[in-house]
């Protein structure tokens, strides 16, 4: 699913974009993908680790890379809208005291198909917090937030699982996320 997420990156309009990809000890041929790919986009970083130790030490290792105004996050198996970053950033512009903010998500198959709309119930602060002592509110790969947000609390990132949700409750414990 690589190559699609890639694609779906690259596709963005309205905004500047770079887009780090941490190689999380890939045997699949995903790190020749990346080589390619990144010679055909400088937009495109990659960070090779040599061995798979789970999302939260590749936010560990992207916390200190990430350079931009915004941190995106997307999963290799995931896609982006081609307007997600512009409206995201715009809703930040509108609302700068909060550090980030989290979207609905449709689920769709290999070939792009439309399985299922996935709206989350977190539609307040309120509510967004409640969710976050248990769960995950909202879908990773359609989370935004500014980088020093990201980064003071992806430092910590250590568990191989749940790391979407560790990093969601230390934003949280800083300031304001939205939906």
């Amino acid at each position: 699913y690589l190559p699609a997420c890639v694609v779906s990156v690259r596709a963005k309009r309205g905004v500047n974009w770079e887009h780090l990809l941490i190689d999380n000890g890939s045997t699949d041929g995903t790190t020749e993908y990346l080589r390619i790919a990144r010679a055909e986009d400088a937009r495109l970083r990659v960070i090779r680790l040599p061995e798979n130790h789970g999302g939260g030490k590749g936010m560990f290792v992207a916390g200190p890379e990430a350079s931009g105004r915004y941190v995106a996050f997307i999963d290799g198996d995931d896609l982006m809208e081609p307007d997600r970053l512009a409206r995201q950033g715009q809703w930040m512009g509108a609302h700068p005291n909060f550090l980030g903010v989290y979207a609905d998500a449709r689920a769709i198959d290999e070939d792009g198909r439309i399985l299922a709309e996935r709206v989350f119930a977190a539609r307040s602060e309120a509510a967004l917090r409640r969710f976050a002592e248990f769960s995950m509110p909202g879908c990773h790969s359609t989370g935004l937030m500014k980088t020093e947000a990201f980064q003071a609390a992806a430092c910590h990132g250590t568990f191989r699982r749940a790391s979407d949700l560790d990093l969601l409750g230390r934003v949280l414990e800083r300031g304001r996320v939205g939906f």
